[in-house]
């Protein structure tokens, strides 16, 4: 669709397209990050997902390991790159539970990154979209009984 192109309607007006280059291939991965939310409303980088064997098949997902990082009294964003999860802790700050939307508009403005959606997630109430980043290392426990 390179070239020119006639938009419709109440932009009309042309535009030019153009052709794919070698910086097209040279844009990042935007890799799923943690940070713990502060009382002071700041954030701490906690980590970023690491690519981990999933499934009978072992193909490769990014994870994060939730008991090694999530604990019942912090709050903390997700940042999937698409999505925002704020995860509150049962015993989190209230203070921080409480400012935990307009933290992730700071934390848009600071970190420089896309408005997205967010979602407000109470610890062992999380949703699917949440849990498809998280690891329970079960797999490194598990075992099988045969009889």
């Amino acid at each position: 669709l390179p070239g020119k192109v006639k938009l419709l309607g109440p932009l009309n007006r042309s535009v030019h397209v153009k052709d794919a280059n070698e910086k097209d291939g040279r844009g990042k991965e935007y890799v799923a990050t943690l940070y713990e939310i502060k009382e002071s409303g700041s954030f701490k980088y906690v980590t970023k997902a690491k690519m981990t064997p999933v499934g009978p098949s072992k193909q490769l997902q990014p994870k994060i390991s939730r008991p090694s990082y999530l604990k019942s009294n912090g709050a903390y964003l997700l940042d999937t790159g698409f999505h925002v999860y704020l995860w509150l802790g049962n015993d989190a700050n209230a203070t921080v539970s409480k400012e935990a939307i307009p933290m992730a508009q700071r934390y848009f403005k600071d970190y420089r990154r896309p408005q997205m959606p967010v979602s407000v997630l109470k610890e062992r109430m999380e949703n699917a979209g949440f849990q498809e980043y998280m690891s329970d290392d079960v797999e490194s426990s598990c075992a099988c009984v045969i009889l």
